[in-house]
């Protein structure tokens, strides 16, 4: 599968935004769920792991470029940089379908 600089940067794009607004309001709802005397310590918490989260993310991106194969550095780069988008994806998939579990309206 070849991608265009441009539909890589949608899909990055995409990611990024949907990112963004599901943290946020994850975030928002978490901290009016731990009440007021709670708030700073939740507020840490999530920061922190988002930072922890976002480190942890970088490394195993590292390990899937540097493991792509190939002749050339070219190649193994691109093969790379796909499974590091297939392994995001997944994550994608996992993220939407334990955000309908957690955020299921109750009855």
């Amino acid at each position: 599968m070849n991608m265009s600089p441009m539909m890589i940067l949608g899909a990055y794009l995409l990611f990024a935004i949907g990112m963004t607004m599901s943290f946020a309001n994850t975030m928002t709802y978490a901290l009016t769920a731990v009440g007021r005397e709670s708030e700073a310590d939740a507020n840490a918490w999530f920061n922190t792991l988002q930072q922890f989260g976002g480190s942890i993310g970088t490394a195993i991106a590292s390990s899937f470029l540097a493991s792509g194969s190939g002749h050339g550095a070219a190649a193994v780069m691109q093969s790379g940089t796909q499974h590091v988008f297939i392994f995001m994806g997944v994550l994608i998939l996992i993220n939407f379908i334990s955000y309908h579990y957690t955020f299921k309206p109750t009855k």
